[in-house]
């Protein structure tokens, strides 16, 4: 029995796993991942994927600290609004001593962020992304920059280094006085970071 061109759509959907193909997006939505998609070497499909994807699963991230202990945390990869990422950090710990308690102070949020961004999201202008910490998930313990300190400062000879290693843009900001502190719960962010999870 020959299949249908439908069935066969049907059976190959089934094979990838594909459940529902029609997405309902906005008109702007849409622009920005066409965009997307002509200026990377991914399909527009990918980039919704992976959107999705890096946000369920964390991505791991860290730094060494002055003492060569490495510090190693989750972040979780979020897009609110259109074009905005937010970076939501969590699961802080010595990677070689996980019973340590890690002083809240003593966390370069800076470096961590920074390493991040140049490994997971070059080309991205830092006043696209937001960060936002937590030490558990569901804790509704929630925290931010200072942003009376928060600086930025342009990369200088590690441009080009980026460029060569990634064929992408570099990202041209880095993050400069990353200090987290307490959010309130009346801001909006705190809101939809409590829905998250």
């Amino acid at each position: 029995m020959v299949k249908s061109r439908n069935e066969i759509n049907e059976d190959s959907n089934k094979r990838r796993g594909i459940i529902n193909k029609a997405f309902k997006l906005q008109q702007s939505t849409v622009e920005a991942i066409r965009s997307f998609s002509d200026d990377s070497e991914k399909s527009q499909a990918q980039l919704v994927t992976n959107a999705f994807d890096g946000f369920y699963t964390p991505l791991p991230a860290g730094y060494e600290n002055e003492d060569g202990d490495y510090i190693s945390a989750d972040i979780y990869i979020y897009h609110p609004y259109s074009l905005e990422t937010w970076l939501i950090i969590t699961n802080i710990e010595d990677e070689y001593d996980e019973d340590k308690e890690i002083d809240f102070y003593e966390i370069n949020f800076e470096e961590m962020v920074n390493h991040f961004i140049s490994q997971h999201l070059p080309g991205l202008h830092i006043n696209h992304i937001k960060v936002f910490y937590t030490p558990i998930l569901g804790s509704g313990e929630f925290y931010r920059p200072d942003f009376s300190k928060l600086k930025q400062e342009m990369y200088k000879e590690s441009v080009s280094f980026f460029y060569d290693i990634f064929h992408e843009m570099p990202t041209l900001f880095r993050y400069k006085n990353l200090e987290m502190v307490s959010m309130s719960e009346d801001s909006k962010e705190f809101a939809k970071l409590l829905k998250l999870y």
